[in-house]
């Protein structure tokens, strides 16, 4: 046991963790993100299963179906070797890199609410060359400004253009301590399934949690509030979602939040999804 906690120690301060053999068993990646900031927007089920693979359907809650973007800093990816968890910096950088997710909050009948990845944004070429050589979504490349916090408010900023730090922002303010909707954000965080294309069109379902987490909910979620007119070109929703989009105001009734920190665990194998098609495998909150 001492041997244990001074080989423990050890790898700590050379940005490793050891883990047994069980907690890494077809284990693909670790990643630890900070200060995300969710943008949840109510849309049409009937357009947003327009562009859902076979066997996935819009997870609703409130009546209605719901995308996504969540904001933050990609603060940590780590890879197992021997049985190490080894943080894999130079990819991600020293101070982390810009992380914009667009995800479709679904459900399938047979593993029930999870998300599917829509697009990814990286504020890092590594990263975007490494996504885009294994996924089958569209990942990009882009200048982020993630959330930093300035007492109660935090900015959030996107560019595309290397030579031009300008671009879509968005500014909110926030209550230390406040209540969150959290039935709601419960809706959100509550998933441990992605559900994930692969080259072929097959649809597997990934566990990103260990069995003994709940969900990634955490009970340090903020809720937000929106200062000014946002500009929702930061959103970058592509062509078709924006679309789906309407009578809706920006971080109304608690629909944008702000979670410290959270970690997700890449399985290399995942569940086969069936291609199949019922209105019951819908959650209506």
């Amino acid at each position: 046991m001492a041997v244990t906690k001074i080989l423990q120690s050890i790898f700590f301060l050379l940005g490793f963790t050891i883990v047994s053999a069980s907690d890494t068993k077809n284990v693909n990646v670790r990643e630890y993100h900070t200060e995300a900031f969710y943008v949840n927007i109510p849309v049409d089920a009937v357009a947003l299963q327009a562009v859902l693979p076979a066997g996935l359907h819009p997870n609703i809650f409130n009546g209605t179906a719901w995308i996504s973007v969540d904001v933050d800093t990609f603060a940590k990816l780590e890879k197992v070797v021997l049985g190490v968890y080894v943080n894999t910096f130079p990819t991600v950088g020293l101070d982390g890199s810009g992380f914009f997710k667009v995800t479709l909050l679904v459900t399938s009948a047979l593993y029930g609410p999870g998300y599917f990845i829509h697009e990814l944004d990286f504020d890092n070429r590594l990263l975007t060359t490494g996504c885009k050589a294994t996924q089958t979504f569209t990942c990009s490349y882009s200048g982020i400004l993630t959330p930093h916090l300035w007492g109660h408010s935090i900015d959030v900023q996107r560019w595309e253009s290397p030579f031009s730090t300008s671009g879509p922002k968005v500014h909110v303010a926030f209550t230390k301590g406040g209540t969150p909707n959290k039935p709601f954000v419960s809706f959100v965080l509550g998933r441990k399934i992605k559900y994930q294309s692969l080259t072929g069109g097959k649809l597997i379902a990934v566990n990103q949690y260990p069995s003994s987490s709940p969900s990634s909910y955490s009970q340090d979620v903020q809720s937000l509030q929106l200062k000014g007119v946002p500009d929702l070109g930061l959103l970058k929703l592509g062509d078709r979602l924006p679309k789906m989009v309407s009578g809706w105001s920006v971080c109304d009734a608690g629909t944008c939040f702000l979670q410290p920190s959270y970690t997700l665990i890449d399985h290399i194998h995942g569940n086969d999804v069936p291609s199949v098609s019922t209105s019951q495998s819908q959650l209506i909150v």
